[in-house]
């Protein structure tokens, strides 16, 4: 299996901001990181006033939409926080 450059994990790294970005949860104080392919979620996702879904389903959606991102390999979302 190739591994990803640091240029390839940058590149990957604003595809995911991006999308957190367009998201309607506030993702403002998720850090990403990317390392070979991996990325990395920590920090806290916060559900914003009138808000109707959950985080966990906002969530599930937001890694189904970054595993289709061509270079991505994996996620790693245990130290993300769901502020509700």
């Amino acid at each position: 299996m190739p591994k990803s450059s640091p240029q390839e994990d940058n590149v990957i790294g604003r595809h995911v901001r991006r999308q957190l970005n367009r998201r309607y949860v506030d993702c403002s104080k998720v850090q990403v990181r990317v390392s070979y392919g991996v990325v990395y979620l920590t920090g806290e996702m916060r559900k914003p006033r009138g808000f109707q879904g959950t985080l966990k389903d906002e969530l599930e959606i937001i890694r189904n939409i970054l595993l289709h991102i061509q270079g991505i390999k994996e996620i790693a979302d245990h130290d993300l926080r769901l502020v509700e």
